[in-house]
């Protein structure tokens, strides 16, 4: 088929699928998000009286600082074209949410405000040969010590007149295009624990799948569909 991916869904960082021989387009990646929760407090909306409970129980906000959880997913990349590659998944980076190995020291923060900014996904490559766009970062921001995850590396493609095209390297790394052997990498910049995984290789002639959180990209077979992405948090 000349095009038979699909695009990252919003608000999960996924992304975008690649598309094989011209005209097509490579798809999107989706959006990135970021939540914080305060740890073992009141949420929501109380009347008095539940107030008054709550901070009979001890579990009211009443401290000048706080424990937050956060998880911050970037902008996944969009995909490549001309038995392109896909899209890198956006960076994940959390603590209290997802599987423990990935999961970082819940953050401390005092009364004020903080900028939260969501990345978007990479647009598709547009029909011909051509990489797709990485995603974009997102960030809880957090001056004592920032949380950036970031965007998944857009899909490679196969360039005859620029020669063949890896994925890019980003939070996860984006897959190859048509005959690719070098893996774009993921955990890009590097954190601790590591943000994504790389894209796969692509020796066989179709597209590799892009990286995700917890698994590389698979590599691209000789014939039929291009490779899946890496497997998410």
């Amino acid at each position: 088929p000349r095009d038979c991916g699909s695009a990252g869904t919003a608000n999960t960082g996924g992304g975008g699928g690649g598309a094989g021989l011209t005209p097509s387009c490579g798809h999107a990646g989706g959006s990135g998000i970021v939540i914080v929760k305060e740890l073992d407090k009141a949420s929501g909306v109380w009347s008095l009286n539940e107030q008054i409970d709550q901070l009979d129980a001890g579990t009211w906000p009443s401290r000048p600082d706080a424990t937050v959880n956060y998880l911050v997913v970037a902008g996944g990349g969009g995909g490549g074209v001309g038995q392109g590659g896909g899209g890198g998944a956006g960076g994940y980076r959390a603590s209290g949410f997802g599987p423990s190995p990935l999961q970082g020291t819940a953050a401390t923060l005092g009364f004020g405000n903080y900028t939260i900014t969501v990345g978007a996904g990479g647009a598709g490559a547009p029909n011909g040969c051509a990489k797709g766009t990485s995603g974009s970062n997102s960030v809880f921001g957090n001056p004592a010590a920032p949380i950036t995850s970031a965007g998944g590396g857009g899909g490679g493609t196969a360039n005859a007149p620029a020669g063949i095209q890896p994925g890019i390297a980003g939070g996860s790394g984006g897959g190859g295009g048509e005959t690719t052997s070098t893996r774009a990498a993921g955990n890009t910049p590097p954190t601790d624990p590591p943000q994504g995984q790389p894209g796969g290789n692509a020796p066989g002639g179709k597209g590799a799948g892009g990286g995700g959180a917890t698994a590389a990209g698979t590599d691209g077979p000789p014939s039929g569909n291009g490779g899946a992405g890496g497997a998410g948090a």
